[in-house]
């Protein structure tokens, strides 16, 4: 990645974060989903940025934490992506692994291309560079936990027939996406 796009996608997260500022405070669908008192302050901290999504961290006055997690680019395949995500949030809620999900809004007034609040999971990022003793063991007991949730009947999530074909041809869509992005 070149340092214009590094300094692009800070820039992006400055200014989106002044969108969710400004959002915070005029939704009203939201201060009454998470029950949020309309005078309450609510100042969004950067969390941290993916491909997709741009996180932000905020707290209710009354100290419960909270992350709204703006979609700013779609994931390949997915029509609705904050959506998606939602739904996933629900999907996995069973395994004790994950944020639950609060409150979705893909209305065109809402920030980038729809956002998600969802609680607040206290601990620490895993650091590939400064692994300790027991950081990989319990990861991968994380992934294994979401990953045995049965899905109950009508869950929104895509479920392949064959997910090894599916992923390989995602693959292959993936690619020659990039072959033809210009950054060979």
């Amino acid at each position: 990645m070149s340092k214009g796009t590094d300094v692009d996608q800070s820039r992006s997260a400055e200014s989106v974060r002044a969108e969710v500022r400004a959002y915070l405070a005029r939704c009203t669908s939201l201060r009454e989903a998470l029950m949020i008192e309309p005078d309450d302050m609510l100042e969004p901290r950067l969390l941290g940025m993916g491909e997709h999504n741009i996180n932000f961290a905020f707290n209710a006055q009354d100290g419960r934490a909270f992350v709204l997690r703006v979609n700013v680019v779609m994931q390949p395949f997915h029509e609705n992506q904050i959506l998606y995500e939602y739904h996933a949030l629900e999907a996995a809620l069973p395994s004790g692994c994950t944020p639950k999900p609060q409150f979705i809004d893909y209305a065109s007034s809402a920030p980038g291309k729809g956002v998600l609040v969802e609680t607040f999971c206290q601990g620490e990022q895993l650091n590939f560079d400064a692994l300790r003793p027991g950081d990989i063991r319990c990861a991968i007991q994380m992934m294994a936990d979401v990953h045995a949730v049965v899905l109950r009947e009508g869950c929104q999530l895509f479920q392949p027939a064959d997910p090894l074909e599916e992923m390989f041809g995602e693959c292959v869509q993936r690619f020659r996406s990039y072959l033809s992005s210009g950054f060979e």
